[in-house]
């Protein structure tokens, strides 16, 4: 049995455990209490009383706005059982205008500042994904040109801890 454990431990990849057939935004029951029960505790939560949504922040992330960074928030809609998940610039002059690049051996550019839900969706899989691989780098683009984040483990480690909350919370991983 000891063998078996030591086995599973070397031999896991976390990268195969998240499936893009899977992706969505509805929550199930059990999901949503596990999440409430355990992860909520690392996040700030904010509730929009005129949507009716709660947004979490990671406690951890990156809060300094005179450096360039981008943050993932989880927003849920309780009430009809689905999570969103929205990427936050900062360091950025208009946040309605901006994109995002992943840069590893094939390079994705996405432009976030008006995306819709499946986008932001698709980032942060691409995100998630990247940031497992550990060799990509990560650029975000204003008005001033292409600026480099995601440059620390601490912030990588804090926006693969978010996208991965929000994949258990939505059933893809």
């Amino acid at each position: 049995m000891a063998i078996l454990v030591v086995l599973m431990i070397a031999f896991y990849d976390e990268a195969s455990m998240l499936k893009e057939e899977k992706l969505g935004f509805r929550v199930l029951e059990s999901d949503e209490r596990f999440f409430k029960n355990l992860r909520q505790y690392y996040y700030e939560r904010e509730w929009r009383e005129e949507a009716k949504f709660e947004l979490f922040r990671f406690e951890k992330r990156v809060k300094n706005r005179q450096v360039p960074a981008l943050n993932f928030t989880i927003v849920c809609n309780w009430l009809h059982d689905q999570a969103y998940i929205l990427p936050e610039p900062l360091g950025v002059e208009d946040s309605l205008n901006y994109s995002y690049c992943i840069l590893s051996f094939d390079s994705n550019i996405y432009h976030l500042g008006l995306a819709n839900n499946q986008e932001n969706l698709n980032a942060a899989f691409d995100t998630y994904q990247a940031i497992l691989a550990d060799s990509s780098r990560f650029f975000l683009k204003d008005s001033e040109g292409w600026k480099q984040i995601l440059n620390t483990r601490s912030e990588r480690s804090a926006v693969k801890q978010v996208l991965k909350d929000f994949f258990k919370l939505t059933g893809a991983l």
